[in-house]
C-alpha cells in the first residue's frame, strides 16, 4: 500500500470502531467526519473492500456485526451533509455492496432487503457513471428488495419500495419513455393498495400527486384519458394537501393542475382555461415573490400563456393581462440568471405586443 492508502485504511478502521461504539449515532460520528473531511477521499474508497474483507476474515462467525457497522457506515455517509456528495454516494454504494456479502436473502432476508432498498436509493441519486446505467441498477435493486418485501409480510416497506421504484421509472432516461411511465403508473397504483387516505394520508397524497405527474407527462399530450386521470389524481391529493396543513404541496399541486387544464383536450376549452387561471391564482397565494421568487415567476409566465389563449373577456384585456404577467416574470427570470427562460419570455412578449 502507498502511504495515502495506509492512512485511509487506518481511518476506516477507526471509523468502523467509532460506529460500533456509538451504535451508529450521527451526533458522535459526524463531528469527527467534519474535522477529518480530508480523509473522506478516493483513497478511502480504494481501500474500503480490502479493510472490510480483512475484518470479515478476522471476525469469522461474528462477521455479521461487521456487516452491521458497514451497513451503518453506508447510511451515515449517504446522509452526511458535508464533503463531496458524489464521493459520499460512492462510499455508500461500496458499503452496501460489501454488507450484502454477509446479508444473504437466505440467512438475513430482512437485512438483505433493506440493504437492497438503500442501495437502490444511492444508485438513483448517483452522480458518477452514466445516468441510464445507474437508474437500471436502482430498478434491479428495488426489484430484489420486493422479493422479501411482500404486501402480506411487510406492507409498509412494500408500498414504499413500489413508490420509490415508480419514481425511478418516472425519471428514467433509458429504453422507451412511454413504457417506463406505464411501469411507474402501475407501481404507484400498487403502492396505493397500502397507502390509503385513512392509514397513510400524507403518503397517499404524495403518491396521488406523483401518479398525476406521470399521467400528465408531456409524452401523453395527445392522450385525453391520461390528462383526465391526472386531473382526478391531483384533486384527490388536494383532499390532504390543504393550504393550512401543507401550503407548499398545495401550491405545487395547484400549479401542476393549471398546466394540465391548459393542455386538456376534453370538456369545454373556455372552461378549461378559466380553471387554469383560477389554479394559478390559488398557487400564487403561497408562491409569493418574496418567499418563492422562481416559482412565482414561472407561474406568472404560465398565467401569461393562458391569457394569450383565453377565450372569455375582451381580447385586448387578455393581451394586457398577458403582457403584465410576462413583465412580472422578467423581474425574476433575468438574462443573467435564467437566460433560456428570459429569451423565451421575450419572444412570447413580442408576440403579445404584435397582437
Amino acid at each position: 500500500m502507498e502511504q495515502a492508502e495506509i492512512e485511509a485504511a487506518q481511518f476506516l478502521r477507526y471509523t468502523l470502531q467509532l460506529i460500533a461504539d456509538s451504535q451508529g449515532n450521527p451526533q458522535q460520528v459526524y463531528p469527527i467526519w467534519e474535522q477529518q473531511q480530508v480523509r473522506l477521499n478516493n483513497a478511502l474508497l480504494e481501500v474500503f473492500p480490502q479493510v472490510v474483507k480483512w475484518f470479515y476474515e478476522q471476525k469469522g462467525e461474528q462477521r455479521t456485526f461487521v456487516a452491521d457497522y458497514v451497513f451503518a457506515f453506508g447510511n451515515l455517509i449517504n446522509q452526511f451533509p458535508s464533503g463531496s456528495h458524489s464521493l459520499n454516494l460512492e462510499l455508500g454504494i461500496a458499503a452496501y455492496e460489501l454488507a450484502l456479502e454477509v446479508y444473504t436473502p437466505e440467512a438475513f432476508p430482512g437485512e438483505w432487503a433493506r440493504t437492497q432498498s438503500n442501495l437502490a436509493i444511492a444508485y438513483s441519486e448517483r452522480i458518477q457513471g452514466k445516468r441510464p446505467d445507474n437508474l437500471e441498477q436502482a430498478v434491479t435493486a428495488y426489484k430484489l428488495a420486493l422479493q422479501v418485501y411482500t404486501p402480506e409480510a411487510f406492507p409498509g416497506e412494500w408500498a414504499r419500495t413500489q413508490s420509490n421504484l415508480a419514481t425511478v421509472y418516472s425519471d428514467s432516461v433509458w429504453k422507451e419513455r412511454a413504457g417506463n411511465l406505464e411501469q411507474a403508473i402501475t407501481a404507484y397504483k400498487l403502492a396505493l393498495q397500502v397507502y390509503t387516505t385513512e392509514a397513510f394520508p400524507r403518503e397517499w397524497a404524495r403518491t396521488q400527486s406523483n401518479l398525476a405527474d406521470a399521467y400528465s407527462d408531456p409524452i401523453w399530450k395527445e392522450c385525453a384519458d391520461n390528462l383526465e386521470q391526472a386531473i382526478a389524481a391531483y384533486k384527490l391529493a388536494l383532499q390532504v394537501y390543504t393550504p393550512e396543513a401543507f401550503p407548499e404541496e398545495w401550491a405545487r399541486t395547484q400549479s401542476n393542475l393549471a398546466t394540465v387544464y391548459l393542455e386538456r383536450v376534453q370538456e369545454n376549452r373556455t372552461d378549461n382555461l378559466e380553471q387554469a387561471i383560477a389554479a394559478c391564482e390559488l398557487a400564487l397565494q403561497v408562491y409569493t415573490r418574496e418567499i418563492f421568487p422562481e416559482q412565482w415567476a414561472m407561474i406568472q409566465n404560465n398565467l401569461a400563456t393562458i391569457y394569450l389563449d383565453r377565450i372569455q373577456e375582451e381580447r385586448v384585456d387578455n393581451l394586457k393581462q398577458a403582457i403584465a404577467a410576462y413583465q412580472q416574470a422578467l423581474q425574476v427570470l433575468t438574462y443573467d440568471a435564467f437566460p433560456q427562460q428570459w429569451a423565451m419570455i421575450q419572444n412570447n412578449l413580442a408576440t403579445a405586443y404584435l397582437d
